[in-house]
């Protein structure tokens, strides 16, 4: 503001004491883009309507969006520029530089429709809070902003990859704990009904319960009681996180879709627990709590376990999904492991075990605990059984 009235007033004295031709052409020339600075700055960017546009708020990860922002107005005040800037949060900020600012030239539009892209976007919630406004006049001199608080927020799902059942059927497996192909195919002996739950196959229902309680109701099986999965994820700092969440959410996702009830818990224990449960609801749950969780455990797992013992049930088998698997954490399992089935999966860089990798697996197997380390760029073809060395 001061520069832009002392630039003014030297450029009329100028041309009072040249006098001439040439320097008063020079003052009316600079006057109407001095004016329309000192109307500028009557103007308010505060009466804008903005919009942003999103086509859905949930995505799965490597997805891309696409989002549009509106502005709107009412005056006819030409603009000779707009930044339009779209604050990205902390958790998109790997993004922020494909698209961060857009600068636009309005003149007398009065609406003014930004289209912008991410690619490749992160697991987790992600909260989109404000637009940023800044317009400025033709020599930079005076600049104004206005920030607009538009929220919105989306949700990016963990990838899933599709795991075969012979893989299911093998990491299950517990041996006298049976198989899942038991519990797919050996539903013969009801030995109680209960209430309807998404995924619940039509053959299960109980049509006799139904009609007498006017509301579903399916059978429930000795075998599938005993069959129920409790799931476990180390949420420990391990550079190999993201692939654990990619492998918990792609098992849950093949276990619900294939009838089984299981529950999830998060060893950070920042949100409550999800008890056992199946269907397509439960399943959504998991996804969403795997989209929001991050490697924030203070404490080693077998600290957590300890601490919150009474949340694990006793009639489910464990399904403990970690980046760091110790002699210690083995210890601890095997002795709270009660007479539950309990499989842990533990994620590795490469396919070669080590020397202790391998007596740790040997350890466990002992103890009627089973191990599969998994290699981050194979486990989606093949669950690894790697041979001792």
């Amino acid at each position: 503001m001061t520069g832009l009235l002392l630039l003014t007033i030297t450029s009329f004295i100028f041309a009072m004491f040249q006098g001439g031709f040439l320097s008063w052409f020079l003052f009316y020339t600079f006057l109407p883009f001095a004016l329309y600075s000192f109307t500028l700055i009557g103007y308010s960017l505060d009466k804008f309507k903005v919009e942003r546009m999103i086509s859905k708020s949930q995505y799965q990860a490597g997805d891309h969006l696409e989002a549009r922002i509106i502005i709107s107005r009412k005056s006819l005040m030409p603009l000779f520029y707009l930044m339009v800037e779209d604050e990205i949060p902390d958790s998109l900020l790997p993004l922020a530089q494909q698209k961060k600012k857009i600068i636009v030239f309005p003149l007398l539009k009065r609406e003014i429709k930004l289209n912008y892209r991410f690619d490749h976007l992160p697991r987790g919630e992600h909260f989109l809070e404000t637009i940023r406004l800044q317009t400025g006049d033709f020599f930079g001199l005076y600049q104004k902003t206005s920030i607009y608080t538009v929220p919105q927020t989306i949700i990016v799902y963990p990838a899933i990859i599709q795991l075969p059942f012979q893989q299911l059927e093998k990491a299950y497996d517990q041996g006298n704990g049976g198989s899942i192909r038991k519990l797919l195919h050996d539903h013969t002996l009801a030995s109680g009904v209960r209430d309807y739950q998404p995924g619940d196959q039509i053959s299960w229902i109980n049509w006799k319960a139904t009609a007498k309680k006017n509301e579903m109701m399916t059978k429930e099986f000795d075998d599938q009681k005993s069959h129920d999965l409790f799931l476990i994820l180390d949420e420990q700092q391990t550079s190999l996180f993201e692939e654990m969440v990619v492998f918990t959410a792609s098992f849950s996702h093949a276990v619900l879709k294939k009838g089984i009830q299981m529950g999830y818990l998060g060893s950070a224990f920042q949100e409550p627990f999800l008890p056992i449960r199946g269907g397509e609801h439960q399943r959504q749950d998991i996804l969403y709590k795997l989209a929001r969780t991050k490697a924030s455990a203070m404490e080693r797992l077998e600290v957590s376990l300890e601490n919150h013992q009474s949340i694990l049930p006793l009639n489910a088998a464990l399904i403990i999904v970690t980046g760091k698997l110790s002699r210690t954490t083995m210890e601890f399992i095997a002795g709270y492991k009660l007479n539950r089935a309990v499989t842990v999966f533990c994620m590795k860089n490469g396919s070669f075990l080590t020397a202790e990798e391998i007596a740790v697996r040997e350890s466990a197997k002992k103890k009627g605990i089973r191990v599969n380390y998994l290699d981050q760029h194979q486990y989606e073809s093949e669950i690894i059984e790697v041979a001792a060395q």
